[in-house]
């Protein structure tokens, strides 16, 4: 009754959910062409979206004419078929191929699908109800091109079809339950030694095709198992020094294993030590070990890091490490004070007098090199003076004579003076002079001032007009300079 119903559920589906002919996997399928001479078959290629030819092969045969034979269908062979009259004529009706599997209850079902992407779903319809399917207890590997069912079960007869996001829908795959049973084991071999025959069965519990028992030959004989022969060495050692190894190898010949019998057991070939001198060991630097300190406190220098030729140390006269022991590695630290040095001292300055004994200058500079980062500045004088040595100065005649223009305008400038005190003595005198004398008494001009110095200043004026003349000295005895000074109106 169960199968009855299980049986008319896949009828409705593959009348009212699948569209085109369902081909049972594993089986023979031909399509008929509806132009009856020159046809030519084209299958549609989902991935690419194109039809294309097929021609003949393993898979196909009468690809060139009305009848197409597809053998041995599998699901990759699904999908959409039509013939043409000819390479280029109009094409016929199209015929879609969908996948049958059928199996038994508690077996294990594999699904592939034939196109790529993903991410990828599938989807079963069960009784016109669709779901999409994760792994879990019953599936595997549900997001892969292949869909495993573990264990089936009457809820796993149904559809599927696998289908990219945003892509083409799969074809439609169908799981059902064969009306075959399983097959047997096979059973013993119907001779008692020699060439026999020994066979398996199934059972058809509906409509079946195929055979229900197969068949094949065996062969029983009198056995003989097979023995070792003794070990023999082959070959030389593996190495010439240490602990290498020899092969050696023996033979299933004593007596070898004839008619049914069981094969010797364990390894055919074996290795042995060969007793060699220890191998030389070649010496092999350890790490470097850590920086030791800077060989400064301030500026550049250096740091040493060491390494010991003891990974592994030379043994058995095998040689020293290759390289350095030690390493030296450039350390910067802040940058160190620079005291202040002087520079050459410059070119002499002129000296300071024209004759005789004077003075040069010269002059230097804190700069060679610069103080620096709190360095100490230079010690010592900036400024250094030389005497100098001219030619010998002249007489003091010869000095008094190189001096006149001073001394010239040292008495001009006296002169002056002195001018101008005695007009302002003789004005004065003459208005006192006028202020004792008769009215009619008129100075009307300077005719001479004579002045004598003497020590003492001593000075004679003398006025003179048409009607008298009068002559003042003013006497101080003091210097020997005599000087006349004259005026005429």
């Amino acid at each position: 009754m169960k199968q009855f119903v299980l049986a008319v559920v896949l009828i409705i589906l593959r009348v009212y959910v699948c569209d085109g002919e369902t081909v049972i996997v594993g089986t023979t399928s031909q399509l008929l062409c509806q132009f009856l001479n020159g046809s030519k078959w084209q299958k549609f290629d989902s991935p690419t979206g194109l039809w294309e030819y097929i021609y003949d092969g393993e898979k196909y045969s009468g690809t060139s004419s009305r009848a197409l034979t597809i053998s041995n269908f599998q699901i990759e062979d699904s999908g959409s078929y039509r013939c043409l009259a000819g390479m280029t004529g109009p094409g016929g009706n199209t015929t879609r191929l969908n996948p049958e599997i059928q199996t038994f209850i508690d077996s294990t079902v594999a699904l592939t699908c034939i196109l790529s992407g993903t991410p990828l779903y599938w989807y079963i319809i069960d009784k016109n109800r669709l779901q999409t399917l994760s792994d879990n207890d019953k599936y595997d590997m549900s997001s892969t091109n292949s869909l495993k069912i573990k264990t089936i079960t009457a809820d796993d007869f149904a559809i599927y079809y696998c289908q990219p996001l945003n892509g083409m829908k799969g074809p439609q795959i169908t799981v059902s339950l064969s009306d075959w049973s399983t097959w047997t084991t096979w059973g013993d071999c119907n001779a008692a030694c020699g060439i026999g025959e020994r066979q398996r069965t199934r059972i058809c519990s509906g409509t079946c095709t195929g055979e229900a028992i197969q068949r094949e030959s065996c062969t029983v004989l009198t056995h003989t198992d097979g023995g070792w022969s003794s070990w023999a060495n082959s070959g030389p050692c593996t190495g010439s020094c240490g602990n290498v190894f020899q092969k050696r190898i023996r033979f299933c010949n004593n007596p070898p294993q004839a008619n049914c019998g069981a094969d010797c057991k364990g390894k055919d070939n074996d290795f042995i030590s060969c007793l060699l001198s220890a191998c030389p060991v070649n010496g092999g630097w350890t790490s470097w070990l850590s920086l030791g300190a800077c060989t400064v406190s301030c500026g550049t220098g250096l740091q040493s890091r060491t390494r010991y030729c003891t990974n592994p140390a030379p043994a058995n006269n095998g040689s020293h490490c290759q390289g350095e022991e030690y390493d030296y590695i450039s350390c910067t630290l802040s940058a160190c004070p620079v005291d202040g040095g002087w520079s050459s001292w410059n070119s002499l300055g002129d000296c300071t007098v024209t004759c005789g004994t004077g003075q040069q200058r010269r002059r230097r500079y804190c700069d060679n090199p610069l103080q620096a980062n709190g360095g100490a500045s230079c010690h010592g004088e900036e400024y250094d003076l030389l005497s100098c040595e001219l030619s010998e100065c002249a007489e003091p005649e010869q000095q008094q004579s190189g001096n006149i223009p001073i001394t010239v305008g040292t008495v001009c400038g006296v002169l002056v003076i002195v001018v101008v005190m005695t007009v302002v003595v003789i004005y004065a005198k003459r208005k006192w002079y006028n202020s004792k004398k008769a009215p009619d008494y008129e100075i009307t001009d300077i005719t001479r001032v004579k002045a004598h110095i003497y020590g003492e200043i001593h000075v004679n004026h003398t006025y003179h007009n048409d009607q008298q003349s009068a002559e003042i000295e003013v006497t101080a005895a003091e210097n020997d300079i005599d000087t006349t000074t004259t005026t005429t109106e």
